[in-house]
């Protein structure tokens, strides 16, 4: 050919030896040396990250004479680069067609193209917890993506746990700043701390007064909590009988012992309960036989009383002359005959 074009397959020093020959057979020949430089191979490492950690790319080009004099990245985000060892924060996860392009400083371009350039998606890790009363384990559920290592720290220097969605219960009530720690499968690592709350229970506690039957009982709620406000009281006395007041009397048909029931709820439905027994004691039936004497005789009484349970202790005497004894059986002179109220 007249212009003819070669490719060499290698760079090197050629000796290109042309000819022409003119129409009446006549010819001359000519040599000259030419140069054939090579071109560089494109070719670049770079480092797995998880999303909102930068990559860091390394070029690894090579040519096998001459010098590499320039880079031009193309990180496939719309985003270029001239370094030869640039890093670059992606917006978004997901898997990156990078290319890049070296040129030498005798003008030869190598080019790589990488479409498997990979940032990991974060943990983005989350927890739930349900707030429980003291006594009551608290459920913790993961809520985070893409995670298969777990780490908990409840906050109370004590529990810990490397289950996807523990239960723990605390040894006191309180808010705790639990820690969780999520791993994903790419070795991404996300954190967060929320507060979780153990309710107090309220502690239920009641007094009340001893009385006699046909005498009405007072109760006086004793209940305490360290924290938040008792919310609803109920009563029950034993006998079928219900109350929700505060304070609450109660009169008992009869005398007996009497189971009393008092279920204390805080605001945050925390419960307690307490039991006691209640004595309503019986009444003695009163009675007394007295002697009928003549005037200036001692008249003899004598106590009958009887009681269902427990003793008489004491005597009150009025014999009706203004005249009072203590004793249980008691002798009197009355000042004159006559009929006395005794």
């Amino acid at each position: 050919l007249q212009n003819p074009c070669h490719i060499y397959a290698s760079g090197g020093t050629y000796l290109v030896e042309l000819t022409v020959t003119n129409a009446s057979g006549c010819s001359d020949v000519i040599q000259k040396t030419i140069t054939v430089y090579p071109a560089p191979v494109a070719d670049f490492g770079y480092t797995k990250e998880c999303f909102l950690t930068p990559t860091f790319f390394s070029d690894l080009s090579t040519v096998s004479s001459g010098i590499i004099t320039a880079w031009d990245w193309d990180f496939g985000d719309a985003v270029t680069s001239t370094l030869q060892n640039p890093q670059h924060l992606y917006s978004a996860y997901g898997l990156y067609t990078v290319t890049l392009i070296v040129t030498t400083d005798n003008g030869c371009v190598g080019t790589v193209v990488n479409d498997s350039v990979e940032v990991f998606p974060p943990a983005n890790v989350d927890f739930s917890a349900t707030t429980e009363c003291f006594g009551s384990p608290t459920q913790f559920n993961d809520l985070s993506t893409f995670t298969n290592t777990w780490n908990w720290d409840f906050g109370d220097a004590m529990g810990t746990s490397t289950l996807q969605n523990p239960v723990y219960t605390y040894s006191l009530p309180g808010t705790y700043n639990v820690e969780f720690v999520a791993i994903t499968d790419s070795g991404c690592i996300d954190t967060t701390v929320k507060p979780v709350t153990v309710n107090p229970n309220a502690v239920a506690d009641f007094t009340f007064t001893y009385q006699c039957a046909g005498d009405t009982t007072f109760f006086f709620d004793q209940t305490t909590i360290s924290s938040g406000f008792i919310n609803i009281l109920d009563w029950d006395f034993g006998d079928g009988s219900i109350s929700s007041l505060v304070n609450p009397v109660h009169l008992y048909a009869g005398p007996g012992t009497y189971t009393v029931l008092l279920v204390a709820t805080s605001d945050q439905l925390c419960i307690d309960s307490i039991q006691k027994t209640v004595t309503v004691n019986p009444n003695p039936v009163s009675d007394f036989s007295a002697t009928i004497v003549c005037a200036g005789e001692l008249t003899q009484f004598t106590d009958l009383s009887t009681v269902i349970s427990g003793n008489v202790t004491g005597w009150s005497w009025d014999f009706g002359d203004a005249a009072t004894s203590t004793l249980q059986n008691p002798s009197h002179q009355y000042a004159g005959a006559g009929t006395y109220t005794v």
